[in-house]
């Protein structure tokens, strides 16, 4: 159930969207359907808030009022991409960015970043960047001095 001071009621769907808000996706209270573009963004954005909590489809659906399957449908069919490969993304990112600042564990820098499965992280690291997260680091650092 949401807080009481999380709430606002309006009369109308105009009201609401003159107030910042955008329609529902899922009941269309204006009639039309919602754009895909910024329905993408604000699912970006809720990525991008969110990416070092466990985030489910099922809960980042609701952050953004619709359903898993069209939200994933959705998303890749204008990023090319699946929500969960964007927020993986954003972990490894952020992954990288803390090996390269940070002098902390790398069990701590997964964790950190979303990933607290450490050989999955490893896997994924490596993936992406071609090295593990030492050799990274150790690339990094070498590279800085």
């Amino acid at each position: 159930m949401p807080k009481k001071d999380h709430i606002q009621i309006f009369t109308s769907p105009q009201e609401a969207i003159a107030a910042g808000f955008r329609p529902c996706k899922r009941c269309a209270p204006t009639g039309h359907p919602v754009n895909n573009q910024l329905w993408v963004t604000e699912i970006d954005q809720v990525l991008s808030a969110h990416f070092k909590e466990p985030l489910s489809m099922t809960t980042l659906a609701a952050y953004v009022h619709g359903s898993t399957s069209y939200l994933r449908h959705t998303y890749k069919q204008v990023t090319g991409i699946t929500p969960q490969q964007k927020l993986t993304e954003l972990r490894l990112t952020e992954a990288a960015r803390l090996l390269a600042s940070t002098s902390q564990s790398v069990n701590w820098i997964a964790a950190d970043a979303g990933l607290p499965n450490v050989p999955y992280f490893t896997t994924t690291f490596k993936t992406k960047f071609h090295a593990t997260p030492r050799q990274y680091r150790k690339e990094h650092q070498h590279a800085d001095r």
